[in-house]
């Protein structure tokens, strides 16, 4: 006769706190060369005295310049070069914005964040997805877009997230991870559709890597937010969505419950163009709205601005 085998007791279930911490900005600040010439406007100049070329990355100035990219080599020369710096980080939240438009009417639209807030958990056992924080995006006008899709520069914002808990090692974990901002700006594009609109949308793209950095582990797709010159009629230009893990270590699971002006896709590469009457392949200008806010605030004739858009590849 087989003797009875003891019960296993079930692990407990644990409760603590969730914490997010950007650690660094890596991306595009500038666009030149050389960065601060007012000589070439449409390269790195200036606006009514707005400094086009530099931008601020949580109140830092775009320091230690490490290098350019020519997205485009048959434009002029230097006119899609990306110059790219690293920004140290701190905190739950992160604001990025073109340098000079502090006190501007124009702040308000051109103004980015990326915040997460921080969360906490109760009665979850190992194994359990849960919400480990709510994922903001405000889209306002930033640097990235190429002369087409496949020349985007993103935006990289590295973070870790630590669990503290009274209930146990196994609830004490950390992850790292990347958010990827993806400008987009598909040229042709007919705005007047819901398809290009949502072309239009930028991308805000989650992965978990290991803790160098140097490896994604896994994706998590994107939160899509639509500029707030191009969305549907009542649409502004921030979203949300949360994002969840699971135990056992602590993994990065998911993206769920987008909202306000955002929309999730499980896909991170960016959409080509809907040209009005269907057809075409991807073009390659910039984004209008931060460049229509300019025209407004500023004067500039249609033209003008176009073909200065065109050769700056500035984006929002």
């Amino acid at each position: 006769m087989l003797a009875a085998a003891a019960a296993v007791p079930a692990m407990a279930a644990g409760s603590g706190t969730v914490s997010f911490e950007f650690l660094e900005y890596r991306g595009p600040v500038a666009v030149g060369p050389p960065p601060n010439d007012p000589g070439t406007w449409f390269l790195a100049g200036q606006v009514a005295g707005i400094d086009m070329v530099s931008a601020a990355v949580n109140g830092n100035p775009n320091v230690a310049f490490t290098g350019g990219r020519q997205v485009d080599p048959a434009a002029p020369l230097g006119a899609t070069q990306w110059f790219t710096a690293n920004v140290a980080l701190t905190g739950n939240s992160v604001d990025f914005v073109y340098r000079g438009f502090e006190g501007s009417p124009q702040f308000a639209t051109l103004l980015n964040s990326i915040s997460v807030q921080n969360g906490s958990f109760s009665g979850i056992n190992v194994g359990d997805p849960f919400t480990l924080g709510r994922l903001t995006f405000r889209n306002g006008g930033w640097f990235g877009a190429g002369n087409d899709p496949a020349d985007n520069l993103p935006s990289e914002f590295r973070f870790r997230i630590t669990t503290s808990s009274a209930d146990g090692p196994q609830f004490n974990q950390t992850v790292w991870g990347r958010i990827e901002l993806t400008v987009n700006a598909p040229f042709p594009n007919d705005l007047a559709t819901l398809a290009g609109q949502q072309a239009e949308a930028d991308w805000v793209s989650v992965y978990q890597t290991d803790s160098s950095f140097s490896t994604d582990l896994r994706s998590l797709g994107a939160l899509r937010v639509y500029d707030a010159c191009c969305g549907p009629p009542g649409a502004g230009n921030v979203g949300s969505i949360d994002l969840n893990g699971v135990f056992g270590s602590l993994n990065l699971a998911s993206l769920s419950n987008p909202g306000g002006s955002g929309f999730f896709t499980a896909s991170t590469l960016p959409l080509p163009p809907v040209p009005p009457g269907g057809g075409g392949g991807p073009g390659g200008i910039p984004e209008p709205d931060a460049w229509a806010l300019l025209i407004a605030g500023f004067g500039l004739t249609g033209a003008v601005a176009r073909r200065r858009r065109r050769k700056a590849s500035l984006a929002a």
